[in-house]
């Protein structure tokens, strides 16, 4: 498989506390890892680790240092049940250097092109990361796998309850659900479902308006809806550890700074109010 573009649509619903559900169209790059090493997009769109109307830069992909192979193949030893043969991620690319990523899937197959094993690598909006290995399990329909639920991603639902993520796909198609139980009922649901189209510089232009409103609209959209949630009376659950633990180093906007001090005050006063 050669580097991809993806586009389809992305959904969520969450059930309790307060019902809430939105979709929009979304455009990624399902990236071969193999090209990530020497740049081989066929695009002179897209560049890796260089400034470019669309860029993929390691340091985006999976933490510590040295390049997404390199990175990957070294979790590969601590997860997997031996070496995969083609690994490629679903990630929205940097668009004029800039992204946010709430969740990149690796896919890793084996010499049969057999989806092997998996990776999550989940972002929240405090600079945070956390991968979650998947232990797939072979289905009539795709791949599926359960695990629980243990970072801080959303105020909106606490760091409780377990993941359950079916994949599906073959050479045109895509699909990722995630949905979040508690207590054996559903909290929250998430997806996203496509097709996939071959990458070149005449599909990047032709996916471009995708591809540009998913990057630079993901964070505000984000912020949208946890204005909607609170507007439902849905309380928020604050991070009650200090924002600095585990926290990926990365530079950081004047607007990033003053939302985690405000969200760092209004935790304390949260857990005031407590005692």
């Amino acid at each position: 498989m050669k580097s991809q573009i993806f586009t389809g649509n992305i959904y969520h619903r969450r059930e309790r506390p307060a019902k809430h559900s939105f979709s929009y169209p979304t455009g990624c790059l399902l990236c071969d890892i193999a090209e990530l090493g020497d740049g081989r997009f066929g695009t002179f769109l897209l560049s890796n680790n260089h400034w470019n109307l669309f860029s993929v830069y390691d340091s985006d992909l999976l933490p510590g240092a040295g390049s997404v192979l390199e990175k990957f193949r070294a979790l590969e030893k601590h997860h997997a049940k031996g070496a995969s043969s083609r690994i490629y991620v679903l990630t929205m690319p940097r668009v004029l250097g800039y992204v946010f990523n709430p969740v990149n899937f690796y896919f890793a197959e084996d010499q049969s092109s057999e989806l092997c094993w998996a990776l999550a690598e989940v972002s929240n909006t405090f600079g945070e990361k956390h991968l979650y290995p998947l232990e797939i399990t072979r289905t009539t329909e795709g791949w599926t796998c359960s695990f629980p639920k243990v970072f801080y991603v959303s105020p909106f639902l606490p760091v409780s309850g377990s993941y359950s993520v079916s994949i599906s796909y073959d050479e045109s198609y895509l699909s990722v659900q995630v949905d979040l139980q508690e207590n054996g009922e559903s909290e929250f649901s998430a997806a996203i479902r496509g097709r996939r189209v071959p990458l070149s510089s005449l599909s990047l232009l032709q996916f471009t308006p995708r591809l540009v409103c998913n990057a630079l609209l993901a964070m505000s959209r984000i912020h949208l809806h946890a204005l909607f949630l609170i507007l439902k009376n849905v309380t928020p659950f604050f991070k009650s550890v200090p924002l600095e633990e585990g926290e990926a180093k990365r530079s950081r906007s004047l607007w990033y700074e003053g939302r985690r001090y405000v969200v760092c005050r209004l935790a304390r006063k949260s857990e005031d109010l407590k005692t």
